[in-house]
């Protein structure tokens, strides 16, 4: 217990003493300066789902603005088979690399906003109807008395009166709302002890009973109030048989919280908690900048990859030497990095196939960022360009089946060649031929010695000519094509 919340219980202690020996008094109003107070925390709680959903609606729109400019370099690289090409896919590397997913952060932020809000919205409501009832606690006619003190003489005389209080939350679509500040890192600012002061209508013109415990002037006509009476969850606490009341010092709950009324401690903890988060404050997408790029592992390995050709694994102590003076020559420090790397990406027209459209017309993706409209479209090219290598490798296949063809009508004819000849007269005019008398069956006119020898070496020099493309190779034996065209 505070030494203010001490001493204000003792006086209410002592005033219950004096009414056993006296008349009992009748129960004051609630001082001015405790409904300014309340009333000052009651409207953070009324603005601070408006600041909690445009703090969000930026993260959201951070994120939109990421995930579309991602979407946007990679339906250009799609569409697009250039050496700039190339060297734009380190540029979306390493935005990849820093706009990493968070989230379960934001899932947790968005846990610990939600719940601020609806901790501040219940104390909120608290006070507004402790407020609302002592304003519209009042004498029927004129204005002497009631529970809710205007000033030192007189008294607020229905809610409607009340003032500002928090009494309508604001809309979220309102921007510029700030974080609490009555409801601070540490306390409740303004509720630092055990009296608010003493601007007030007193016991004898108020009348109120709603702050009278006794058996004469209580709200329970000859019944005294049990012991223990208290308001606002225990926020104001009444004096045993008395009239008079006293306030919990809430200027020091991030050292302790115990016998704190629960409401307020659960919306301080839970606004403090929020106020720290990383997500509490607004947020904007940030463009890549050249020195990121240049920084960035994963740009480096993908332009080992891209342009350099080079599918191995990028390991920084074997290939930074290499690319780093590279990358530092494609991706200076300058202002036309933007115009460079994002201008085109963002300026690139799409067939309005690609999204579903109608027609066969195109539309530019500047400032698009309707994110199901690029995914679309991104699907759309990427189908395009499958078709393109499908086509490119059966063509390639086809062109080889028909080289493998022609390779086996060529190598029959070069047998015939020989075996086909009837008499000496005609082999001995072909150089590639010989007459072989040993032959018992079947044609006796066979390839010579030297057309063998030629063939043979022919086909050494073919196993060595290999058509490489990145790492996968193939060898093409052309031997049996050249051997109709031996010593001829």
């Amino acid at each position: 217990m505070s030494i203010t919340h001490a001493v204000a219980s003792a006086i209410c202690l002592f005033s219950g003493l004096l009414q056993r020996w006296a008349e009992a008094t009748e129960g004051t109003a609630l001082v001015t300066d405790e409904k300014a107070n309340l009333c000052a925390i009651s409207k953070e709680p009324e603005e601070y789902p408006a600041y909690v959903t445009e703090i969000l609606t930026s993260h959201q729109q951070a994120e939109i603005d990421a995930i579309s400019r991602q979407l946007k370099y990679e339906i250009y690289i799609q569409k697009h088979e250039t050496e700039l090409v190339h060297k734009m896919i380190s540029v979306l590397a390493a935005i990849q690399e820093k706009s990493k997913t968070a989230l379960a952060a934001a899932a947790a932020s968005i846990t610990k906003l939600t719940m601020a809000v609806a901790s501040g919205s219940l104390l909120r409501g608290r006070i507004l109807e402790f407020l609302e009832l002592l304003a519209e606690t009042r004498q029927k006619s004129g204005a002497a008395s009631g529970c809710l003190s205007q000033n030192v003489g007189s008294l607020i005389n229905g809610k409607a009166n009340l003032g500002a209080c928090g009494q309508q939350t604001t809309l979220t679509s309102t921007l510029g709302k700030k974080k609490p500040t009555k409801i601070a890192a540490a306390v409740f600012t303004d509720l630092t002890s055990g009296t608010a002061g003493n601007t007030k209508v007193a016991e004898g013109t108020a009348k109120c009973g709603l702050f009278t415990t006794d058996n004469t002037n209580g709200v329970l006509d000859s019944a005294q109030t049990a012991d223990g009476k208290t308001y606002l969850g225990g926020y104001i606490k009444l004096a045993t048989n008395g009239a008079c009341y006293s306030t919990v010092a809430l200027n020091a709950l991030s050292t302790s919280s115990i016998g704190t009324p629960p409401d307020f401690t659960a919306a301080w903890r839970d606004i403090t908690a929020a106020s720290t988060d990383p997500a509490a404050e607004k947020a904007a997408y940030t463009p890549i900048q050249a020195t990121e790029v240049r920084a960035s592992a994963a740009a480096k390995a993908a332009y080992k990859f891209a342009v350099l050709k080079d599918n191995r694994k990028y390991k920084k102590s074997v290939d930074n030497a290499i690319i780093e003076p590279l990358i530092a020559k494609d991706y200076p420090d300058s202002p036309e990095f933007e115009n460079t790397w994002w201008k085109p990406v963002n300026t690139n027209s799409v067939s309005k196939l690609a999204y579903g459209g109608t027609d066969d017309g195109t539309e530019e993706l500047t400032d698009s960022k309707d994110i199901d409209k690029l995914r679309k479209a991104l699907s759309y090219y990427m189908a395009l360009r499958i078709a393109e290598v499908s086509a490119k490798t059966k063509d390639l296949f086809d062109k080889l089946k028909t080289a493998q063809e022609t390779t086996k009508v060529v190598t029959k004819t070069v047998k015939e060649l020989c075996s086909e000849k009837a008499d000496a007269d005609t082999y001995m005019q072909d150089k590639n031929c010989k007459y072989d008398e040993n032959i018992k069956e079947g044609p006796k006119c066979v390839l010579s010695e030297e057309s063998k020898q030629a063939a043979e070496k022919a086909a050494i020099g073919a196993n060595t000519n290999t058509n490489t493309t990145g790492r996968n190779s193939f060898v093409i034996n052309k031997a049996p094509l050249f051997l109709p065209l031996l010593h001829i």
